[in-house]
């Protein structure tokens, strides 16, 4: 029978008058007890840092309530059992997405958590609210995300993903271990063979479509001093996390047909050369470990995730053409960068965007961009020729800071760039 799990909202209030106990600590967590229930403090740290996982129960006690005033300023993302709100909203000071859940398994990956609730069905629907709460408590409810069975090929994509528990299985066939996605799709996790030159993953595993290869924790899913050769399958839908580790490795194709390429997905810094098939629409942190020098990126990727090339090694990079942000700490420490595109679509660069990129000397910001961030080209050593745009509105203090004593700002006349630059003491040259 078809059964539809709800995963209720947590309401934002303030509860007056609440008289509380002195704080206590159990669990690992710090709370504090009142006539109309127990107000978590604090809860274990989760391996994201930005992510806080509040639990229905301390010991005996059900949770009823999250001191707002508790949470960290780099947690933003808060995921609270069913019935359980916020307290003290008002003195939020920075903003947070509000996640709601019922009973569940977790397991840890490198990149997320993953969420498996107990009573989720193959095939049933389940639902999942969030809100965003703005500093001070205002808070807006985001749009309701409806997931079909199984809501995720990979964790890092979704982690809140929807699962029953009971899939969560390993199984042995072909010479790899695999995990059930559904009744007819499978995702590789590892590779028990050895020792050849050359590795194929087949397109089905005891009657069920390989359409992952993905590692479930820190281990790799292939890995070997010896192997020339990787064929993956046609079927392959999604190249995961921490997939390939192969020193020895020269060439790789990657079938069309994948949809995303997952964090530190191949590692193999023999191969000079990738090609990122037209179908991958996300791609994670430092995806090609390779001696790829020059990286271009296919426009159906639309975003990418915050330092994604942080301490490559890239030359050069090439973004996707309909990538409208460059977030934060994305070519980090980058430094042999010497040559980044951006493409027109983009309108904001965020924060440490190409800190310490020792080795570019020259950027073109498009028209188009309207907000430079924090040290978004500090410490870029060589930096000497910039060009603004009239769309810039908006540029931080420290945007500039250790660029090249002969820094010089091209910007178009009368524009912000213009003021901005000379405020600073930076050598403008003016256009028409």
């Amino acid at each position: 029978m078809r059964r539809t799990l709800l995963i209720l909202l947590a309401v934002l209030f303030i509860l007056p008058g609440m008289v509380f106990a002195e704080p206590a600590e159990q669990d690992g967590c710090t709370y504090t007890q009142t006539e109309d229930g127990v107000v978590v403090l604090t809860v274990p740290a989760t391996e994201r840092e930005n992510a806080m996982l509040v639990p229905p129960k301390i010991g005996e006690y059900e949770v009823k309530f999250l001191d707002a005033a508790s949470v960290p300023e780099k947690v933003t993302e808060v995921f609270l059992p069913a019935g359980v709100t916020l307290y003290n909203a008002e003195k939020l000071d920075h903003e947070v997405i509000l996640y709601s859940y019922r009973d569940y398994d977790m397991i840890h990956t490198q990149d997320s958590i993953m969420y498996f609730y107990t009573d989720v069905e193959p095939g049933e629907y389940a639902i999942t609210d969030a809100q965003r709460v703005l500093k001070g408590g205002e808070s807006e409810l985001l749009k309701q995300e409806y997931y079909e069975y199984p809501v995720a090929i990979n964790g890092s994509r979704i982690h809140n993903c929807l699962m029953n528990k009971d899939y969560f299985k390993l199984y042995i066939g072909e010479g790899c271990k695999y995990y059930k996605l559904s009744d007819s799709e499978i995702g590789v996790c590892a590779y028990l063979g050895g020792g050849t030159k050359k590795i194929a993953i087949p397109e089905q595993i005891d009657g069920m479509t390989v359409v992952a290869v993905n590692s479930l924790d820190n281990d790799r899913v292939i890995w070997s001093a010896k192997v020339k050769q990787i064929d993956l399958p046609r079927t392959l839908k999604v190249l995961g996390n921490r997939a390939i580790f192969v020193k020895s490795l020269t060439t790789l194709k990657i079938p069309e047909g994948v949809e995303e390429i997952g964090s530190y997905a191949v590692n193999a810094t023999k191969i000079s050369q990738i090609r990122i098939p037209s179908t991958v629409a996300r791609i994670g942190v430092n995806a090609f470990e390779t001696g790829i020098r020059n990286l271009k990126l296919p426009e159906t990727i639309t975003k990418l995730p915050e330092q994604a090339f942080c301490n490559s090694k890239y030359g050069k990079i090439e973004l996707p053409a309909k990538l409208t942000v460059i977030p934060a700490g994305m070519c980090r420490d980058a430094k042999m960068l010497s040559d980044i595109v951006i493409p027109p679509s983009v309108t904001e660069i965020r924060k440490n965007a190409f800190l310490n990129c020792i080795r570019l000397s020259r950027v073109t910001i498009p028209e188009g961009v309207a907000e430079i961030g924090e040290k978004a080209f500090g410490d870029c050593q060589k930096l000497s020729q910039v060009k603004l745009p009239a769309s810039v509105q908006q540029i931080a203090d420290n945007a500039f800071d250790g660029c090249s004593p002969k820094l010089i700002i091209t910007a178009p006349e009368g524009s912000y760039a213009q003021q901005w630059a000379e405020s600073k003491g930076i050598k403008v040259k003016v256009t028409k």
